[in-house]
């Protein structure tokens, strides 16, 4: 692949700072063209098989903001960064949606995310298109809808129908370093 977007996080990115093997509480970024993300590992099945949460970032309400500033704040929860939010008049009065962790398994060189299909949440599927149907009670409806939520085969939805759990992996094609968390937006953009 050839250069593109920031030459720091080119630079940056790929690269284990860890010293060691990968345990619960280890951070991560995630290099896009020229941002950041920032996760950190919520659980260790293997070094090959790892459970990660995206971080709550927002701008420290204390120092300097603005356009270009990089003064970022780390929470683990949507709700602690709201409650921080909210010391300074900011924030979400209510019921706080909170991110579920995501699986990520090393195959092949590669990090990919886990998803896992099953019965389940096949029935998740199956209520949330039964919300999003605009015909409710016409179950074909209901079931053509719920394809877009629950995104398998015909083979791979009769697999699940029969108790079979159907896993499918997605390369990450973003850069990861291991042991560092260092969240940026360009502002650029």
């Amino acid at each position: 692949m050839g250069l593109y977007g920031s030459l720091n996080n080119r630079i940056e990115e790929n690269r284990n700072h860890l010293g060691r093997e990968i345990k619960v509480g280890d951070d991560i970024t995630m290099y896009f063209w020229s941002d950041r993300n920032c996760y950190f590992v919520t659980k260790v099945v293997s070094q090959k098989n790892i459970f990660v949460k995206k971080y709550e970032v927002c701008a420290d309400q204390e120092k300097a903001g603005g356009m270009g500033h990089q003064n970022w704040l780390y929470f683990k929860t949507a709700k602690e960064k709201n409650d921080y939010l909210r010391k300074f008049g900011k924030g979400y009065e209510g019921e706080i949606h909170e991110d579920s962790e995501t699986e990520w398994a090393f195959r092949y060189g590669h990090w990919y995310t886990v998803t896992r299909y099953n019965l389940e949440g096949y029935k998740k599927a199956l209520e949330m298109g039964r919300k999003d149907c605009s015909h409710p009670e016409d179950e074909e409806c209901v079931k053509r809808v719920s394809r877009y939520f629950f995104n398998v085969s015909d083979e791979e939805l009769e697999r699940v129908l029969k108790g079979e759990e159907v896993v499918k992996y997605n390369r990450i094609n973003q850069g990861l370093t291991f042991g560092v968390r260092d969240y940026y937006y360009d502002w650029e953009f």
